[in-house]
């Protein structure tokens, strides 16, 4: 029961708002200046409201487009004047320029083929016994140990560069 006076009560209400938003399309909306809205408490906010819609009326008017301020702009603009042409014509082309790199490429072809050629032959027995004897050489071992000083310096920067701040140190670290 509860439901059926809600509904009832919903569409009294949405119909009293349809119809008042039909009567304000109607009416015509007048452009000139609003009516003195004056109640007992409320005469002085009320009067700066309707004043500081005027003010904003007066500027949007003021703001308007100007067809005099396009030709000032026009005179400083940098455009170029569009061009109107007929593309069925055949407009005359500039030759090409014929680029001829025959010569440089027959000396990059030649060195290429003597390249080839020097390393196309099969290897003799020569050849892998040169090669054999050079990856089983024994590099000679160099006297002397470790440079422990430079050791000592590098392990001091790297200690440096990557612990933590001096400030942040304990004193018994330091």
């Amino acid at each position: 029961m509860g439901e059926i006076l809600l509904l009832i009560v919903l569409f009294v209400v949405g119909g009293l708002l349809q119809a008042a938003g039909k009567r304000r399309r109607e009416e015509p909306s007048t452009s000139g200046p609003l009516p003195e809205l004056e109640s007992p408490g409320s005469g002085g906010m009320m009067a700066e409201i309707q004043k500081a819609l005027e003010e904003m009326k007066r500027a949007s008017k003021a703001a308007a487009y100007d067809p005099g301020e396009e030709d000032e702009v026009e005179a400083v603009t940098r455009e170029v004047e569009s061009e109107v042409r007929n593309l069925d014509e055949v407009v005359p082309r500039p030759e090409r320029v014929t680029v001829d790199q025959d010569d440089s490429i027959e000396a990059l072809e030649a060195k290429r083929v003597e390249w080839a050629e020097a390393r196309s032959r099969s290897h003799t027995k020569a050849d892998h016994r040169a090669f054999d004897a050079k990856i089983r050489a024994v590099e000679p071992v160099v006297p002397g140990g470790p440079d422990r000083a430079a050791a000592l310096r590098r392990m001091i920067v790297w200690q440096e560069l990557l612990g933590k701040p001096v400030a942040l140190r304990r004193p018994e670290d330091r």
